[in-house]
């Protein structure tokens, strides 16, 4: 698939904290779809198929994602470094988030938050 070789090369060449959080996910992640982050590239190494990695812009999952992350997605990955993204702002403005999700992986801003 180019779009996941464009994103290794991306990660490879690319910021550290999304490499270390690629190698973080490689080691946990455990199945389920994933909110990911505009800003945010994770490598083919973490094993999230891409029919389970859903962007803002995923047809018809990324605004269900969006609207709750809580009932929709297993995981999210944000860039909390960027706070006009799409999926920070969709956790941010949601008090229950935190009530089901927990914050597993933490680099200087990026963070990979878990459902219980």
């Amino acid at each position: 698939n180019a779009g996941a070789l464009r994103e290794g090369v991306a990660i490879r060449d690319g910021d550290r904290r999304q490499q270390r959080a690629s190698d973080w996910l490689a080691e946990h992640y455990d199945g389920g779809r994933a909110l990911v982050d505009g800003a945010v590239n994770i490598s083919p190494r973490t094993r999230i198929r891409l029919r389970d990695r859903i962007y803002d812009w995923s047809w018809q999952l990324g605004p269900a994602a969006l609207a709750d992350p809580e009932k929709e997605v297993d995981w999210v990955i944000v860039d909390t470094n960027v706070r006009t993204g799409a999926v920070w702002l969709a956790i941010t403005s949601r008090p229950g988030f935190t009530e089901r999700f927990d914050r597993a992986f933490e680099d200087d801003g990026l963070e990979i938050w878990q459902r219980r």
